[in-house]
């Protein structure tokens, strides 16, 4: 090999376990069917572990989105909307100061998403969800 070819290989290869080692950083996506078992402590330990997410790259993020919405796409129809049900029932149960402290982590976890990156969410949300503004007074 040239010493143009080798200095070639070993960049490819380091930048390749860079890589891998960025994307083993990235939580993995949560069990749509354990979800809503989730304490309010384990709630907000799960959206602290997302902010490993604002400092992913735009693939990473993305390729997260697509692991998640695999598994929410092997649920059937009334599992989702029954898990839909359930996470209702538990944010109801909260007090205000517990739904306020989920909001602000909500925030800090969208607050470095592009326009773009949110309205994908929300286009998986809907089509996964069904049309879930309209239950939303603030909208």
């Amino acid at each position: 090999m040239k010493p143009k070819s080798i200095y070639q290989t070993i960049l490819g290869c380091s930048l390749v376990f860079i890589q891998s080692v960025s994307w083993a950083a990235l939580p993995e996506p949560p069990d749509p069917r354990e979800v809503p078992k989730l304490t309010f402590e384990q709630r907000i330990e799960k959206m602290q572990k997302m902010q490993a997410l604002s400092q992913a790259t735009m693939e990473e993020k993305k390729l997260y989105r697509e692991k998640l919405r695999e598994k929410l796409l092997t649920l059937k129809p009334e599992e989702r909307t029954q898990i839909r049900k359930e996470l209702q029932a538990r944010w109801q149960s909260l007090d205000p100061e517990q739904r306020e402290q989920i909001h602000r982590e909500r925030v800090k976890v969208m607050s470095h998403l592009t326009p773009e990156e949110r309205a994908e969410i929300r286009h998986y949300r809907q089509e996964l969800f069904g049309d879930y503004t309209k239950a939303d007074p603030k909208k």
